[in-house]
């Protein structure tokens, strides 16, 4: 197993678009194929249409779980890891 098999990055979000769209833009430039999961805390903005778009772009590294409400950031991070199926997570 390679090195970008066993490591998944986790974005734990909230209502910050822009902020979303910079980090995970900037993850895939610099790790092309690595895998990212993006969970999205019930954001009621433009956040998810960012997300379809960073999915769309990405097919094969980007996947998302999409909560309805505000788990906060621990709690998203626990189910963002329990979802996971690498050994490793940035």
């Amino acid at each position: 197993m390679s090195a970008r098999e066993n490591v998944t990055a986790v974005i734990v979000h909230y209502r910050t678009p822009d902020l979303l769209r910079t980090a995970a833009g900037s993850f895939l430039r610099a790790c092309p194929g690595c895998a990212l999961l993006i969970v999205d805390n019930g954001s009621l903005d433009t956040s998810r249409a960012v997300i379809e778009e960073l999915r769309a772009a990405s097919p094969e590294s980007v996947r998302a779980l999409l909560n309805e409400t505000n788990l906060h950031h621990g709690p998203a991070m626990d189910q963002a890891l329990r979802a996971l199926t690498t050994p490793l997570v940035l």
